[in-house]
């Protein structure tokens, strides 16, 4: 080969193995995403009524009536409702809660029996048990309220704290029954079996918008 035929092979060959420098991309920021809002919380309003316990009657209106200490501690466990709590207990615990609600339903059975069979005093008893019941009752629901977003009211009071007194007070179980339909939306009026609705659910949490 001639040397002018060499040269130019070797200026190919450096021409095939330099490297090739890719133009830089500008970056073009991705605008942020929405803080989530749980479902049918974005409006403030109850998805389901106070008195709508006929919207499922199995397990919720029956579990709310006969067996209150399973929802409630659903509800809490669900909804990773802290408050309230003495010294961290129950707090959103599912065990912490249903040994709690559980043992409250206990004694007042006990305290019933108790005043029926033995000395109207042990009603006194029952009392304290209720008043404490509601109370706590009351502040799930509020706590519920700020997890949830929701401003809407079931009563007639304009100020949701009242709202969430009086339906504690006046309609316990109902209360219940709203909070376990608004967490857990059931698919019909008699499912699932009460028996499922006994499990520790899995905690989803809450925003607040």
């Amino acid at each position: 080969k001639t040397e002018g035929s060499e040269s130019e092979d070797m200026s190919a060959q450096v021409a095939e193995e330099e490297p090739i420098i890719a133009e830089p991309v500008p970056y073009i920021a991705q605008p942020a995403e929405p803080h989530p809002v749980d479902e049918g919380a974005g409006d403030g309003l109850w998805p389901t009524h106070l008195f709508g316990c006929f919207d499922n009657i199995m397990p919720s209106c029956l579990m709310a009536c006969f067996c209150w200490c399973f929802p409630l501690s659903r509800v809490r466990k669900s909804a990773q409702i802290e408050n309230p709590s003495i010294f961290g207990c129950p707090s959103e615990s599912w065990v912490k809660n249903i040994i709690l609600l559980l043992s409250v339903y206990i004694l007042f059975t006990i305290f019933h029996i108790l005043e029926a069979r033995v000395h109207p005093a042990a009603s006194v008893g029952s009392v304290i048990l209720g008043v404490g019941l509601i109370l706590f009752i009351f502040v799930t629901r509020m706590e519920y309220r700020r997890k949830r977003n929701i401003r809407d009211n079931c009563c007639c009071c304009e100020d949701t704290c009242w709202d969430d007194i009086f339906s504690s007070l006046f309609c316990t179980c109902c209360t219940i029954a709203q909070l376990d339909r608004t967490e857990f939306r059931y698919a019909g009026a008699l499912e699932p079996c009460c028996f499922e609705a006994c499990s520790e659910p899995e905690a989803r949490g809450g925003h607040v918008v």
